[in-house]
Order: C-alpha cells, then structure tokens, then sequence
C-alpha cells in the first residue's frame, strides 16, 4: 500500500451484506401517529381561521338596549357578516362601545363614511320599521361607504338613515322661514307620486331660517331645474272663489306627518337639471309659490289679498278715535231724542185724550142725529104728520082760490046758501 495514501482510503470497509439477507426497516412507533394528525389538524384550522379572519371594528352607541355579545348579529343587506362579540361601558358614562368581529369579505367595506344602526321596532314619518325584530331581537345593520379611506372605530346612528349610499338620486337643500310639521323622513311629491324624503333638518347658522335637506330619486331628480318651485304641502289647503270652496291636499300622509310637494312652471320648455346640492326656497303653500296657479280662484284670492294690504294703509288707529268720539256724540244726542221724545209722547197722551173725548161727543151727537132722523123716531112721525097737515091746509087754500075766482063778490057778500 502506497504510504501517501489519503486517510480516506486507509480508512476500514464496511462489511459487505451477506447475500440472502434483508435489510430491517426502521418503522416509527405506531403511538405517535395519532398526536402527529392531531398536530397537523390543529396547524390546518389555525391557519384557516387566520386566513378566513375578518376586520375587528368597534362603534359607540348611546345605548346598548338589545344588544348582546356573542348573540347580537350585524347584517349587510339582510346578510350576516359578523357578530358582536364584547359590550362595555365607556369611561365617562356617556355612551357604551360595541365591538364586533367581522367576516372578511367584509374588510373593503369599513371605510371613512360607512354607517351603522341598531335596528328597532321605529315609527317615524317615513313609515313603521323593524317589525320583524319583535320576534328575532335587534340587530346592527350597516351600510358600506364611498370613501377610500379605511376605517375601523365609528360612532354609530341613533335612527336608520333615510338613504342609503348607493342609491341613485340627488340631494338638494331647501330653507324655509318656518319648518312646519317637516321632519326627518317626511315624503317628496312630484304630482302626487313620491319621489323622495327629507333626509336633515337643521337651522342656520343665524338661526333665522330653517334647511332642509332633500334627497329626490332617480330618475325623478332630472324634473329639478332652476325653475322649480317647492313648497309645504303638509295639512290641506282650502280655497274659496268662484268656484266654491276647493280642498287641496297631497296625500293622507302628507295631512298627518307632513310633505314638500314641487312643480315646474306650465307652458316653459323644460330647462337644464339642477346641479347635487343645489338650494331652493320652500314656500308656505302652493299658491305663494305659484300666485297665478289657481285661476279665477287665486285671481279672487289675490284681490282680497290686495285689498287686505291697501287695508293696512289705512290709519285705523286715528279712524278708531274718531270713531269712538263720534259714538259718544252720537250716544248724548240719542239720550236727547229720547228725553224728547218723552216730552212729546205725554204732549201727544194729553192731545189724544182730548180728540178721544171731541170724537165720542161727536159719535154721540151723531148717534143722536141718526136716532132723530130715523123713520120710526117721534120727530119723524111729527114731521110726517105736520107736512100732511100742511099738504091738506094747502089744498084748502087752492080750493078757496079757485072758489074766490068764481065768485069774487062772496067776499062782500058772503057765500050763499044757493051758491055753490
């Protein structure tokens, strides 16, 4: 052998197997395979639970009244996407914070703007809501945001939104001397249809107007031009006029919670849309917003409403003194006539008194006159007799004349025996 040999090669072979024998196999324990599954399985459902995990969000509500960890559900669209897993009181005592546990299909959707609400049985103006949680309990329901920015802590609503992000339409804004009985939900009409609802109401800055907020849906919102008119059509507006008397009203609803009814002007071609958020004055009542919009009626309203203005000219405080001195006048002159009158009514007793006593001489001399001339009365009969007398003394006399005229001597000689 070569001295210089590596060490390798001086190293001793191994002994070659003997022919005609196997090889023993080293076989592990059979007691470890069942702790190596277990093992395995628990890495695959901790890894998937890790990889199926969702965002952890949490909100803060004024109340948790319904709300119960590891029950209370929060939905998207009628879907469960998570759950709420822990309730806790805030430090000032102002509030309690909800944390939930989310799936994580739902991780894009916690943005900057998403929302979320407990819902309840409600009744509002908008309608009744939640009734199906009398019998499975609230829930939180949320709608996702628009924004790109991530987000996990929100403050949540204490009412459902009255629109949901997403939803084709456009907001406008209104300011109004007086709100009326508008709130929050309250409906949109465009010719009797609703259209949209009031979604904020508020006071300015000032505090001398009320604005609202409405949003109108699509594709009603392209009738919103620069033209358009707004106006309360809440309760019901009565008119008189040549006509008779007209009720005007919206909707029973509209009667009961109240509504903002609009309109373009009649015979004008329809103009450019009105941009997102452009604002608009709501009027009292449609004939503010459209004076010439009831005819012959409105005409007559507007006269009287003229009138009415030409009425508030008038001094009425100076014609009321002048008035009032004039009644006085009036009232010291009366109480004159009166005493003159009285004066004069005794005047006239004492006058009518006598014509009663000359008028009842009169009836009895008349009476008398009649009893006299009457033709069974004795001065009659006397008459009567008298004038006989006179009518036989008269037809003496003619036979005397006529005999005188045959013999005028007999009144010589007297009448004689032979003579006749």
């Amino acid at each position: 052998m070569n001295e210089r040999a590596s060490p390798i090669a001086r190293l001793p072979r191994a002994l070659s197997r003997p022919p005609g024998r196997l090889a023993r196999r080293v076989i592990p324990h059979a007691a470890w395979l069942l702790p190596c599954l277990v093992l395995a399985a628990g890495l695959w459902f901790g890894v998937r639970a890790l990889w199926q995990r969702g965002p952890v969000v949490t909100v803060t509500f004024t109340t948790a009244d319904g709300i119960e960890a590891h029950k209370t559900a929060v939905r998207y669209k009628g879907v469960s996407i998570g759950v709420v897993t822990g309730v806790e009181l805030l430090e000032d005592r102002a509030g309690v914070v909800v944390t939930a546990e989310l799936s994580r299909r739902a991780k894009g959707l916690l943005v900057d703007d998403a929302r979320f609400w407990v819902v309840r049985p409600r009744v509002s103006a908008a309608g009744v809501s939640g009734i199906g949680t009398l019998l499975t309990g609230a829930h939180i329901a949320f709608d996702a945001g628009l924004s790109g920015a991530s987000r996990r802590s929100f403050v949540g609503l204490e009412a459902p939104p009255p629109t949901i992000n997403g939803r084709r339409g456009r907001l406008f804004t209104l300011r109004a001397e007086d709100m009326g009985s508008l709130d929050v939900g309250a409906p949109v009409y465009l010719r009797r249809f609703r259209v949209g609802e009031v979604t904020r109401t508020a006071l300015d800055e000032k505090g001398d107007a009320a604005v609202l907020e409405i949003f109108v849906d699509d594709p009603y919102d392209r009738h919103v031009s620069a033209e358009t008119r707004f106006w309360n059509a809440s309760g019901i507006d009565v008119t008189v006029g040549p006509r008779g008397v007209q009720l005007d009203t919206q909707s029973l609803a509209s009667v009961l919670t109240g509504g903002i009814a609009f309109s373009n002007p009649e015979g004008v071609a329809p103009a450019r849309p009105a941009a997102p958020g452009s604002t608009f004055q709501l009027f009292s009542d449609r004939r503010a917003a459209w004076p010439s919009a009831g005819g012959e009626a409105d005409d007559l309203a507007g006269a009287v409403s003229r009138l009415v203005a030409k009425l508030n000219d008038v001094p009425l405080d100076r014609l009321a003194d002048e008035g009032a001195r004039t009644m006085r006048q009036m009232r010291r002159t009366l109480a004159r006539t009166e005493r003159l009158v009285g004066r004069v009514d005794a005047d006239l007793v004492d006058l009518a008194l006598e014509l009663r006593s000359v008028l009842g001489q009169a009836g009895r001399t008349l009476g008398s006159m009649e009893r006299t001339f009457s033709a069974e009365a004795p001065v009659q009969q006397d008459l009567r007799r008298a004038l006989r007398e006179v009518g036989g003394a008269g037809q003496a006399v003619r036979l005397l004349g006529e005999y005188l005229e045959r013999h005028p001597e007999s009144i010589i000689r007297g009448k004689g025996k032979d003579r006749r």
